[in-house]
């Protein structure tokens, strides 16, 4: 990709320290949102699956029911710890392969409690994941982009192969060429929002290998194949911002801004303690 500097917006007039405060005040009202999924009824729906998952599950669809546990471990890894950008990635992360897998765990929960006779309604859960998708979108716009290429790849999945993946016509021919126009769009932006907020920390290489290692699931990602495909687009951004961002605030590089972070919501708190219980049930 050839990249002119009036095709990406790139700011140079801001004070980093002020930049990374503020995005941490950010960080923590979407975290705040995020622990008010742990209510009662949620609670008691999560740990009945993670113990179906433990008890009953065979190991090799264990990873479907482990995403949750993931999620959960990345929760409890910012309790009370200084917090930043980093770690809040890992839990957008694993935010979204519970976005990419949700409906693949629907099913297979539908099908488990019909086999087993258990009449867990796990759905009320799942609607309440699905409203937080929809509210952590709102305004955080990195997470918005990582599920709307997910969403993408999904649409095109359906619409653009037939059962044999094997193009169908002209029509379809058109319908891919529109899909790689707004799929270059996306990682462009998605690829600007990251070097943004994490030019300290990772160069293009580190970030590509932690958006992959921390999206595979069974040795599946939609995120993984979608990036993998359009990988030199991502890094060219990523590495022309990189460069820019280390001329520019080279000395504000050490000015890190972190924060304490301590979860509100008690009711996480007492989940927590009936989570790491189950390894003894």
């Amino acid at each position: 990709m050839n990249i002119e500097n009036d095709n990406i917006i790139f700011e140079i007039e801001i004070d980093y320290d002020i930049y990374r405060k503020t995005l941490l005040n950010g960080i923590i009202l979407e975290l705040d949102k995020i622990f008010s999924i742990f209510n009662e009824e949620n609670n008691s729906i999560l740990i009945k699956l993670l113990i179906i998952n433990k008890k009953i599950v065979n190991e090799k669809n264990k990873y479907i029911l482990n995403i949750f546990s993931d999620f959960i471990i990345s929760l409890k890894k910012i309790n009370n710890n200084l917090l930043d950008q980093k770690e809040y990635l890992e839990i957008i992360l694993n935010l979204i392969n519970m976005y990419s897998f949700i409906d693949n765990i629907e099913i297979f929960l539908i099908k488990l409690l019909e086999e087993v006779n258990n009449k867990i309604n796990f759905l009320i859960l799942f609607e309440n994941l699905k409203k937080l998708f929809e509210e952590i979108k709102i305004n955080n716009k990195l997470f918005y982009l990582l599920c709307k290429l997910i969403d993408k790849e999904k649409i095109k999945s359906i619409k653009i192969y037939n059962k044999n993946k094997v193009l169908i016509d002209d029509n379809i021919k058109k319908e891919m060429i529109k899909y790689k126009k707004e799929i270059d769009k996306i990682i462009l932006n998605i690829s600007i929002i990251l070097v943004k907020d994490y030019f300290v920390y990772y160069n293009s290489f580190e970030m590509l290998q932690i958006l992959c290692n921390n999206t595979i699931i069974n040795n599946k990602s939609i995120l993984l194949d979608i990036l993998n495909n359009n990988n030199s687009n991502f890094q060219d951004i990523y590495i022309y911002c990189h460069e820019k961002y280390n001329k520019v605030y080279n000395n504000e590089k050490e000015k890190l801004a972190k924060c304490k972070y301590i979860i509100k919501n008690e009711k996480f708190n007492d989940f927590l303690n009936d989570f790491l219980n189950i390894e003894y049930v």
